[in-house]
């Protein structure tokens, strides 16, 4: 890929010898390193593991199906988490709950408006989290793609006037 492309969004024309059209297929490119979840997941205890920051990638295979990610994090640490699913084509509606240390729910947030479930967190403290990826209405199927963006929070400057 193109170095410009960083964090681009586009579109990918795929046609075969002889077709006449194309399909097009929605494409993201990202330097972020990647954790793809593998099943058995769906307990913390088997959490794919990640390294912060990073792209989150699976589908909620079946009804009632949950997604678990690992990741340490150090006290301190400024971070946004954000699913995409609409853009991909998913039909999937997610979840995303973030258990600190200890296991207590720090997060909870779902795509149940028109935006993608996001949420930014300030770690309490030193130790291993774990991210609940679900589809709030329990479906699933293979269509039920998904990616998590979790990135650095970077400083930012707001100004407002009158």
């Amino acid at each position: 890929m193109p170095a410009n492309l960083q964090g681009a969004r586009f579109f990918f024309g795929l046609r075969r010898d002889g077709d006449e059209g194309s399909a097009w297929f929605p494409l993201s490119v990202s330097r972020l390193t990647n954790a793809m979840e593998s099943e058995p997941n769906n307990m913390q205890i088997s959490a794919t593991p990640a390294t912060v920051p990073c792209n989150l990638h699976g589908s909620i295979d079946g009804p009632g199906d949950e997604d678990w990610f690992a990741m340490y994090l150090r006290k301190g640490d400024r971070l946004v988490f954000r699913s995409e699913t609409q853009t991909i084509g998913s039909p999937a509606d997610l979840e995303l709950v973030l258990f600190g240390p200890g296991e207590k729910e720090l997060r909870r947030s779902d795509d149940s408006s028109f935006d993608d479930a996001k949420f930014t967190l300030t770690a309490p403290a030193d130790g291993k989290y774990h991210l609940q990826v679900s589809e709030v209405v329990r479906k699933g199927g293979p269509a039920y793609a998904y990616r998590v963006e979790v990135q650095r929070r970077q400083p930012a400057l707001q100004l407002t006037s009158q």
